[in-house]
Parts: C-alpha cells; sequence; structure tokens
C-alpha cells in the first residue's frame, strides 16, 4: 500500500484525537470500578439512569468543613433590631 508523508502523519493525529476523545468519555463505575462509557456498566449492569453522575472523594470532607464555617459565622453574628421609623 502506497501512501504519502501527509497521509500518514493524517492518519497518526487522527488516531491520537480518537484516543484523548475516548478517554474523555470513560468514567469509573460507581459500583464496581471499572472504566465505563455511557450510562450502564458493561461489568456489573450498574445504570446511572441516562443521568451524569460525578464522584470527588472529597465532597464530603469540603461539605463538613463549609458546614463548621458557617456556624462559627452565625455565632459570632449579633443581630440587632433597628429602630422604627416614625412617620
Amino acid at each position: 500500500m502506497e501512501l504519502e508523508d501527509w497521509e500518514i502523519e493524517l492518519e497518526f493525529e487522527t488516531e491520537q484525537q480518537a484516543e484523548k476523545r475516548a478517554k474523555s468519555l470513560q468514567k469509573k463505575c460507581f459500583r464496581c470500578k471499572s472504566i465505563m462509557f455511557g450510562d450502564t456498566c458493561a461489568v456489573c449492569g450498574f445504570s446511572t439512569g441516562g443521568k451524569e453522575l460525578y464522584f470527588d472523594p472529597d465532597y464530603e470532607q469540603y461539605e463538613r468543613d463549609i458546614e463548621k464555617e458557617n456556624e462559627e459565622f452565625f455565632k459570632n453574628l449579633k443581630w440587632e433590631d433597628a429602630p422604627e421609623e416614625e412617620d
């Protein structure tokens, strides 16, 4: 098969871009941790039900830190009643 240099280069770059795109679409199954594409795991059958699910392992700690920060903020906040305006 005879190919010109630009055809080989085009084929190579196309393959690289396809691999990058495939990696961007894959995610880990929440149940079995295998790589899955789409919304159903081919290994264990777990389905996201068509919803995009994202998992951040640090989110729960982040949420606790925010709640603690809010508690401290409101604990130190002092409300004062505004005087009533007379007509």
